[in-house]
């Protein structure tokens, strides 16, 4: 068996293709689930985005519309806006709707003044730490997290033949649906939505050559404290795309995401479906792992890609090196990279470190010491990755490494995409750097060093995840200030991290 063979068997048994290894909670029944011998699948027309009740609308549902409180607690009418002492009277939760949603809009690829953004308000979270903390955000939340699986078609878009696919006339998006709920599943049917609603809904982006399955444990972790996440197989960049996986897509991506918001909150305002009022269109946010990272960062800031819907984001190790300082202040949206510095795929400093030194002075960075690449997007268990570095990874690789394994598995393959992925997202005026094309992928000898446990770099992930978007999406300002106050106090206490 070829080395190339192995790799992709490892990754689609790891990744649980065709096995329903994203369905969360066993025993739950899913409609239209995947994979499923069968099972019907729910078709649903496109909705144009310009038709979408929520696009676009600066402070919709702000001081209004009701809000979310973890284990069923709210104040209704109270304004989700995360920062003290700004968007007062009802300001909605984008960072920067208020006058200056804009600013940077018209400067260079080469970014704005630098005495502009040195003279910016933060928009990173104001954390007391005179306040004694609340909530242990290192435990699950006190609600059940459930799963469904739901198939979307937009008809309005199409994937673009390449040379490894012929293409298709429509966009296919098979979606894992995470959402809290307030007990078990019914005999026939799915679980109940909790009470409390609506809930922030968080958009989940996966990795190149990964699925939808690779959010399963952050989107569990973020529905057992009220939110509903939302992760879908991108139609070329997942790993059972047609003739392997393919950058050339990255620029289509945002508008899937955007796609499956409106079609999210027409379930929402759907009184026969479980969704029914449950997704908050004023608190959206975005985060994903790579080459997700980089489609969180598109929906939120590309020119011409970015939904103002989405009002916070988290990439994770993202694919950032094309992006030019400008491109992070076409709006103002607080954003946690988080990134390891071992990472040998997309390497630290040109990738995660450039995007939070361009994006001062809304983003807040966590840096995993040893941390790699391939441990963000993978779900190993014990012993596990020794075991397939001896089978997987390039000569000299450390067997705790993980990025042996990513760099055996897909490093060749992502190093040599068409580079027309870079073009297709556009030029200078949309902020993008195709000098920086040559991603390095594995270039250097990041692999061979030891680095941090996989579980123990998820866990970190975990940590962060939910204060982060809580400072930003919770209900109040008390549990606004829980996660605020976690996310800059305890989760830096972790020996492995450094927070900026």
């Amino acid at each position: 068996m070829s080395r190339a063979t192995l790799s992709a068997l490892v990754l689609a048994a790891m990744f649980g293709l065709g096995s329903g290894a994203c369905q969360a909670n066993a025993g739950i029944a899913i409609p239209g689930a995947a994979g499923s011998g069968g099972a019907p699948t729910k078709e649903v027309g496109a909705v144009g985005q310009s038709g979408s009740p929520a696009q676009g609308q600066a402070g919709t549902g702000a001081g209004g519309s009701p809000t979310q409180g973890h284990a069923g607690t709210g104040a209704g009418g109270s304004p989700t806006q995360g920062q003290a002492g700004t968007g007062a009277g009802g300001s909605p939760t984008q960072a920067g709707t208020d006058a200056g949603t804009d600013a940077g809009a018209g400067a260079d690829a080469a970014g704005r003044d630098a005495g502009v953004i040195k003279t910016a308000p933060d928009r990173r979270c104001p954390a007391d730490s005179s306040i004694p903390q609340r909530t242990d955000f290192s435990m699950a939340g006190p609600l059940t997290a459930a799963t469904m699986d739901i198939t979307f078609e937009d008809k309005s878009r199409a994937v673009p033949a390449t040379a490894k696919q012929p293409g298709a006339p429509s966009r296919t998006l098979v979606t894992t649906v995470y959402y809290p709920s307030s007990g078990p599943a019914p005999l026939l049917g799915t679980p109940p939505l909790a009470s409390g609603g609506p809930f922030p809904m968080l958009m989940y982006s996966h990795g190149y050559s990964s699925n939808r399955g690779e959010a399963a444990r952050v989107a569990t972790r973020l529905a057992s404290y009220g939110y509903i996440v939302v992760a879908a197989d991108f139609p070329l960049s997942n790993i059972g795309a047609s003739g392997g996986p393919d950058l050339i897509d990255a620029a289509n991506q945002p508008g899937d995401l955007s796609f499956l918001i409106d079609q999210l909150l027409m379930l929402s305002h759907d009184p026969q479906h479980v969704l029914a009022g449950g997704v908050d269109e004023a608190r959206i946010g975005a985060l994903g792992v790579s080459l997700g990272g980089l489609t969180t960062l598109l929906v939120t800031f590309h020119p011409r890609f970015q939904d103002k819907r989405v009002k916070v984001a988290m990439p994770i190790a993202p694919l950032s090196k094309v992006l030019a300082r400008g491109f992070y202040h076409t709006r103002r949206v607080p954003m946690l990279l988080v990134a390891g510095d071992l990472d040998a795929i997309l390497e630290y400093t040109t990738n995660a470190r450039r995007s939070f030194e361009f994006a001062a002075p809304d983003a807040i960075l966590v840096t995993i010491a040893r941390g790699t690449h391939a441990a963000f997007g993978f779900d190993f268990g014990p012993g596990l990755v020794p075991l397939l570095n001896a089978f997987i990874a390039p000569p000299g690789a450390d067997p705790s490494n993980t990025d042996g394994l990513g760099c055996g598995a897909v490093g060749k393959a992502l190093e040599m995409s068409d580079p027309g992925w870079v073009t297709a997202l556009g030029g200078a005026n949309d902020f993008i750097d195709a000098s920086e094309s040559n991603l390095d992928v594995c270039a250097r000898d990041e692999y061979k060093h030891p680095a941090i446990d996989a579980q123990e770099q998820e866990d970190i992930v975990l940590r962060a995840a939910v204060p982060f978007f809580d400072a930003h999406l919770a209900s109040t300002p008390e549990l606004r200030q829980d996660g605020c106050r976690y996310l800059m106090y305890e989760v830096p206490r972790h020996e492995s991290v450094t927070l900026e």
